[in-house]
């Protein structure tokens, strides 16, 4: 359903007018649909429908359709319409007659005098009100798209009957939902493996909007083809990669719960999710692995200059060290070293600032683990040792532990300094020392 009004030039010397004669003083904005109904600012290259919309009121948008024209313009607003929509509607044709120095328009090919649009347009407003309800019985269920002036927006049956009683807050609604600058991410439809998958691009940095079902039928060679999967897909997430892609499903899975909220009946917003983010999302493992339970053994030792370390050792991971699946699991070593503050003349820690970093570390452990369901790191060791407390982890997503201490630098949150250092290390090297037998104590 729409409203169109046909604008006829009437002047003796014709020319057409520009997007800008159109709009006049008005603070309104311009651009161009793509075919899934979404906007491109400022473009108006005959690609796709010519449409302006008030950005302090953004409901349907008004299409302008035959701009080019020396002759005739046609005006057309979408049904149902905001009132601000209606608004705009009559304001652009009458400007339009002025310029044309038309005295007459046709509004759904009946002939209306310019002087009585004002009327027109209340009766609009009115009609409009009334068309939720007829809108809302004929949809049996689900929601119904509505092709808007910035994005495509879902509206339930529900929505519907509150827009019916209450028409003001349809255009709310509308405002609300498309003065966000989130991207709309559609279907790309493209071979893969040999079978043709549906797509969907996000990036980083910015809201994504994201169907809650992806879209999995297309047209190949003039025939319709159902796809055999869905994937999300991203440039440049690693170095090693030009592109990564993940199963649809999957991401939606993996995408932090404060980070998605429903945008409309058929879609998700997804918050700004950084880089970080992402690569635990499209590189977390999906392993079956089987986390051992940790145990103890407190351990004394003296280096080549005999200084004293005191070595705190998760005498589990020996056990495991050939379970290949753990190790491609928790693949990555992770070491953190911290400062003491307090030491005395062998660097050994008071009592107070052993304890300070006893507290300390346990609170990282558990932070750099993470879920105690599904951890996403294995307690190695930790070595106080001239001046310094070492832990060690093997990690499963390196860039949760990035982000946890990248942060706490980043904010200067530091009880005591510390440097890090993560590497790739499957085949645990890096803590073939600690895989041995030693004697088994509680710790504390």
């Amino acid at each position: 359903m729409a409203c169109d009004i046909s604008i006829r030039n009437s002047r003796l010397f014709k020319s057409p007018l520009s997007i800008a004669d159109i709009i006049g003083k008005e603070n309104w904005v311009y651009g161009t649909l793509d075919d899934c109904g979404r906007i491109e600012v400022g473009k108006n290259d005959g690609s796709g429908p010519l449409v302006i919309y008030d950005p302090a009121s953004i409901g349907r948008g008004v299409q302008i359709e035959n701009i080019e024209s020396k002759t005739e313009i046609l005006l057309s607003l979408p049904l149902p319409a905001t009132e601000n929509d209606v608004r705009m509607l009559y304001c652009a044709a009458g400007r339009i007659a002025s310029l044309w120095k038309s005295g007459i328009v046709f509004i759904d090919e009946e002939k209306v005098k310019v002087s009585d649009l004002n009327d027109c347009m209340e009766r609009d407003m009115t009609v409009n009100a009334g068309l939720f309800n007829t809108l809302k019985e004929s949809l049996e269920e689900g929601g119904i798209t509505l092709f808007c002036a910035r994005l495509p927006i879902c509206v339930t049956r529900e929505q519907l009957a509150g827009f019916a009683s209450d028409y003001k807050s349809f255009g709310k609604f509308l405002h609300k939902k498309q003065k966000t600058d989130a991207y709309m991410s559609v279907a790309l439809f493209g071979e893969f493996a040999g079978e043709i998958s549906s797509h969907y691009v996000v990036f980083d940095g910015g809201e994504i909007i994201l169907p809650k079902v992806p879209r999995m039928k297309c047209q190949v060679n003039g025939e319709e083809t159902v796809c055999s999967k869905a994937y999300v897909i991203i440039s440049e997430l690693f170095p090693e990669e030009k592109s990564s892609r993940l199963d649809y499903k999957t991401f939606l899975e993996r995408v932090p719960a404060e980070k998605k909220s429903e945008f409309d009946c058929e879609h998700f917003m997804i918050l700004p999710l950084s880089v970080t983010e992402l690569r635990t999302i499209f590189k977390q493992r999906t392993l079956a692995v089987t986390v051992p339970e940790e145990s103890f053994a407190l351990v004394e030792s003296k280096d080549s200059e005999g200084a004293k370390a005191l070595m705190v050792i998760n005498t589990s991971m020996k056990d495991h060290k050939d379970n290949v699946a753990l190790r491609q699991v928790f693949g990555y070593y992770c070491s953190v070293i911290f400062d003491y503050e307090d030491v005395d003349e062998s660097l050994w820690p008071t009592s107070d600032e052993f304890s300070v970093m006893q507290d300390y570390t346990e609170t990282f452990d558990k932070e750099i683990k993470g879920d105690t369901i599904r951890p996403n790191a294995l307690f190695v060791a930790r070595i106080t040792h001239r001046g310094t407390c070492q832990m060690i982890w093997m990690l499963n997503d390196y860039s949760k532990a990035i982000e946890y201490m990248d942060g706490i630098i980043s904010r200067n949150d530091q009880t005591r300094n510390f440097e890090y250092h993560i590497e790739h290390d499957v085949e645990w090297n890096e803590i073939s020392w600690f895989l041995q037998e030693f004697k088994q104590k509680d710790h504390s």
